[in-house]
């Protein structure tokens, strides 16, 4: 995803006409907030130069794909689009299945992948901090040229229907169902592990070590996992 202004975007994801645009189910407003996973924005971000706690979000559907714009002061305001063909798949998360099985997690695998996170710091206080003030995650996987991302919005148990609904009517063949998503991660991961691709113990190793350094998982949890990896190799 990239920063766009309101004219560029129109170019990039289309345009509807008025009436098709003034439709309730093709927009959601100030139901979800920006928490990490597009570069750009998270610069922003870590620069004081975004605050997302304090900027309302509209969610809009364009011909080519979903516009989000982002309320910086009463008259201005940025976007940024994702088109339709970069979308991998979305998922919505409870918080609190996450804080219970944060490895097992969407959000969890996708930190493992380096997929939002970054290099270290990239986002500061690392997911726990999220997952505190957030009761549902909307997790949405995307291509960024030849890399996979992973952006993330909190949504309260309020809104999350109508984040769900809203994104069921406009992308419902991207929607991949949390435990059917874990579940072939794990079978994907098995399979990795008995051909002997794409699998280093000592990646897999640094990876829990930045997971524990951003506070995602617990001394205890860290060992655990340190020592099914070594069990592994």
């Amino acid at each position: 995803m990239k920063v766009y202004n309101k004219k560029v975007i129109n170019k990039v994801l289309g345009q509807y006409g008025i009436f098709e645009a003034g439709k309730k189910s093709n927009h959601i407003i100030h139901k979800v907030k920006y928490l990490a996973g597009v570069p750009e924005l998270d610069r922003m971000k870590n620069s004081g130069k975004l605050n997302t706690d304090t900027s309302p979000v509209i969610v809009r559907k364009k011909p080519m794909g979903l516009e989000f714009e982002f309320t910086t002061g009463l008259t201005n305001s940025l976007r940024i689009g994702l088109r339709e063909n970069q979308f991998n798949f979305w998922t919505i998360e409870h918080s609190h299945d996450i804080k219970e099985n944060n490895t097992q997690s969407i959000i969890g695998n996708a930190a493992l992948g380096g997929l939002f996170f970054g290099k270290a710091g990239a986002v500061a206080g690392g997911l726990s901090a999220f997952l505190d003030k957030a009761e549902h995650i909307l997790s949405i996987e995307y291509l960024d040229g030849e890399n996979e991302r992973m952006a993330l919005f909190s949504t309260t148990s309020n809104s999350a229907g109508k984040v769900y609904d809203f994104m069921m009517k406009n992308l419902s063949s991207k929607y991949k169902n949390p435990t059917d998503l874990k579940e072939q991660k794990e079978i994907k991961k098995e399979v990795d592990v008995k051909s002997g691709t794409h699998f280093s113990v000592a990646d897999e190793l640094q990876k829990l070590a930045e997971l524990k350094k951003s506070g995602i998982l617990s001394e205890q949890e860290f060992v655990i996992q340190k020592q099914k990896l070594l069990n592994q190799g």
